[in-house]
This record gives C-alpha cells, sequence and structure tokens, in this order.
C-alpha cells in the first residue's frame, strides 16, 4: 500500500469485494428462491428458484465472467482504460 499507483486499486477492490458480498453472495439467494418470507397477501415473495435453478444461476454468471473478462482486457488494451470503462458501466446499465 505504499505503492500510490497501487492504493486506489486496492482501495477500489475493496469496496467491490463489499458489495459483492452483500448483493451476491447474500441477497442474490434469498431473492431467487424467496427467502422462505410471505407478502402481506400470503403470495410468495421473490422467483421461487430451486437450489439446483439458483445454482445455474451461480454458474452462467461465472461463465459470463471466463469468457467475458479476456475480451474486456483485449478491449481495454486496445482502446484505453477510458473507453473500457465508458463500455463496461453501459454494459452494467443495459443488464439492469
Amino acid at each position: 500500500m505504499n505503492n500510490p499507483n497501487v492504493r486506489p486499486i486496492v482501495i477500489m477492490n475493496g469496496f467491490y469485494l463489499c458489495a459483492i458480498s452483500g448483493s451476491q453472495m447474500t441477497l442474490l439467494p434469498l431473492l431467487l428462491t424467496g427467502g422462505g418470507a410471505t407478502a402481506a397477501s400470503g403470495a410468495a415473495t421473490g422467483v421461487a428458484l430451486t437450489a439446483t435453478a439458483v445454482g445455474q444461476v451461480y454458474m452462467w454468471m461465472s461463465a459470463v465472467q471466463v469468457l467475458g473478462n479476456p475480451a474486456a482486457g483485449r478491449f481495454a488494451d486496445r482502446a484505453g482504460k477510458g473507453a473500457a470503462i465508458v463500455a463496461g458501466g453501459g454494459f452494467t446499465r443495459g443488464g439492469t
């Protein structure tokens, strides 16, 4: 952490890991399975997927990362850091 070029990367990665541990690893399974909670009307909340289907969701998320990261890295090397950040933000926004 003494290198001023590495410090922002480490801090940003720390924020990313905090966000992913709270959302993808904790809340997403609850939302996908319904979390056992019911709404006031008695209907199940969430998507009510089986454990197998939740595993498939995580499998596809990993597959996208394994296939997408090399392509994104090549794009960043060719187009530059700024263009890669804008494109990544666009993909992220398009997925929501």
